[in-house]
């Protein structure tokens, strides 16, 4: 395991988190399958306040953060390193007397290789604002006659996390 500076160096330049006050990484393995994840602890947390609202990113990093090369003419297959699952769960615990104005609409967007859903909710109990984000990519080789379909999917994932 390496050193919690370390760590944090790579949650904040790699990753694209903003900069945690406290953090705990957690890996589990399941039949050949590694899961990770991390556990974050925020106090400065909005995008900006005026008056007394805070405005509040939906989630703290970019779930997918890479434009991915033009589509024009393509004839080779494109590979992306591997399939995967990206799953982010952000709360958004609220001070006393704090409620939203307005939630994010919900998206989904289906693609022959992949898929992404976002759900935001907030639980009055808790005075917290829930959002989930979920996106998965079942296959890492893409024929070159679905790449443009593939690069459409992932620029709408992009400008909705945007």
């Amino acid at each position: 395991m390496k050193k919690k500076e370390d760590q944090k160096e790579y949650i904040v330049f790699r990753i694209g988190f903003k900069q945690p006050d406290d953090f705990e990484f957690a890996r589990q393995e399941s039949g050949g399958m590694y899961t990770s994840g991390q556990k974050m602890v925020m106090e400065k947390v909005p995008e900006f306040t005026a008056g007394n609202k805070m405005f509040l990113a939906p989630r703290l990093y970019k779930i997918w953060a890479s434009k991915l090369p033009k589509a024009d003419n393509r004839k080779l297959d494109f590979y992306f390193p591997h399939h995967f699952i990206e799953v982010d769960i952000t709360i958004f615990e609220l001070p006393n007397g704090a409620a939203p104005d307005a939630l994010p609409k919900e998206k989904s967007l289906q693609y022959a290789y992949g898929s992404y859903k976002t759900k935001y909710w907030f639980n009055e109990a808790e005075k917290a604002n829930y959002s989930t984000a979920t996106l998965q990519l079942n296959q890492h080789k893409i024929p070159a006659a679905q790449y443009t379909a593939i690069k459409q999917f992932f620029d709408e994932v992009m400008m909705d996390d945007g």
